[in-house]
């Protein structure tokens, strides 16, 4: 019975920590998102889609073979300015 119980608490304290990376309320679709980055001259394939600290980490490869790597506002789905 024991280890079930610690079983029990390790998946209740993780859970919340899941929850925490998911997109805000009211954010675009990722779909959206998506479309208006294949509508682009240059892409030919997504490599990686990450939700994380707060924003889309998207990466595609181009025509060129090239590797792109974007950042977007979740709630507006434009592409963030890199610092």
């Amino acid at each position: 019975m024991r280890p079930l119980l610690v079983a029990a608490v390790f998946v209740g304290l993780s859970v919340p920590a899941l929850a925490a990376d998911v997109p805000p309320q009211g954010a675009r679709p990722l779909s959206e998102i998506t479309t208006s980055i294949e509508a682009r001259d240059d892409f030919v394939s997504f490599v990686s889609i990450e939700y994380k600290d707060d924003v889309y980490k998207i990466r595609y490869r181009t025509r060129g073979g090239d590797e792109r790597n974007i950042v977007v506002d979740p709630l507006s789905g434009t592409e963030k300015k890199k610092d």
